[in-house]
């Protein structure tokens, strides 16, 4: 008994050693030996299941971590299983999962940021939003949770109440980039463009300088008419992110309205070095060159748009959408 013993000891030390050593599938093979003679042992499965989700074997980790729920009903345990669940898209399973960890431990706030999220990623912004109310009246983190709800809210339409709880947030922490910008978003789809300005560069002024922040703002000096306010908002979303052609295309037809043919011809290029087959910044860049006296040019360039477009793989002109923002 004392030989096996210390057989075994052996073998956990080297289980140990080849996990920390980041040899994963020894690692797997050692526990799976130690766990055929201790299969209650949770230290085991916990280090079995790491190894599982490094090597992205996620069935197997799933295997692992119900059988520690069904020893050791911890919260992280149940937290875990979910997230493998989600990492196989086994969503449903990962929403009845977190439910249940909720039930048994209601103080565990990572479960409900979960939760929200996954309802909000099926479009079940009431759900979230009950969800995020419930974590809100633990007393913990109330500015998160309040912005969530505000996201939630806007998400599914109702940006009055959306509004509300965004300001609620700033409140506790004005200095909540994302949540400025949430607030542009709903002002800006209730058509209240000098707000929506207003919010966007708060966003700014707190350090959200993302690309889309710019692209929100030139949307909104194009509805009020101050045109070169947008070209400057898309050049700069440009400047952000030089490959995006959406915004490239954004801003050479601002370029373009402005009479700055010369530019717009450039940027409509640069979409197509990216994008040979972009058929709008084909048909853009024709105008250009024709405004320009440039015909020849422009007559080559008709020639391979009408190509494209019988081979149907043209793309479509970029709509103006606005995607908010979680705090995740």
């Amino acid at each position: 008994m004392k030989s096996k013993k210390k057989t075994n000891n052996n073998q956990l030390e080297e289980a140990f050693r080849a996990f920390f050593n980041r040899n994963y599938s020894k690692a797997i093979s050692l526990f799976l030996e130690l766990l055929a003679f201790e299969p209650e042992n949770t230290t085991y499965w916990h280090y079995l299941a790491s190894s599982y989700v490094v090597l992205k074997k996620h069935e197997k980790a799933i295997d692992c971590y119900e059988q520690l729920v069904a020893l050791e009903p911890e919260s992280w345990n149940f937290f875990k299983l979910a997230s493998q669940y989600s990492a196989i898209e086994k969503f449903q399973q990962a929403i009845e999962t977190l439910q249940r960890l909720i039930t048994l431990d209601s103080s565990f706030l990572m479960a409900y940021d979960e939760l929200g999220r996954l309802y909000g990623q099926f479009e079940e912004y009431g759900k979230a939003v009950a969800v995020f109310k419930k974590a809100l009246a633990l007393k913990e983190e109330e500015d998160y949770y309040l912005s969530q709800i505000g996201w939630a809210y806007a998400s599914n339409g109702e940006y009055e109440l959306a509004i509300s709880y965004l300001h609620q947030a700033l409140k506790i922490n004005g200095s909540l980039p994302i949540v400025y910008f949430n607030l542009g978003i709903s002002h800006y789809s209730l058509e209240e463009y000098k707000k929506a300005i207003k919010y966007f560069q708060k966003a700014i002024s707190h350090g959200y300088e993302q690309a889309d922040v710019f692209v929100n703002l030139g949307y909104c000096y194009e509805e009020l008419n101050e045109i070169d306010k947008a070209r400057e908002a898309y050049q700069k979303a440009v400047e952000k992110e030089p490959e995006n052609t959406d915004n490239l295309f954004l801003y050479g037809n601002l370029l373009s309205e402005l009479g700055k043919e010369e530019k717009a011809v450039r940027i409509y290029e640069k979409i197509l070095f990216l994008e040979p087959a972009n058929i709008d910044a084909l048909r853009e860049l024709c105008l250009s060159l024709e405004t320009l006296g440039r015909e020849k040019e422009a007559n080559e360039y008709y020639k391979l748009m009408g190509k494209i477009q019988k081979e149907s793989i043209a793309l479509k002109q970029p709509k103006k959408t606005l995607s908010l923002k979680t705090a995740h």
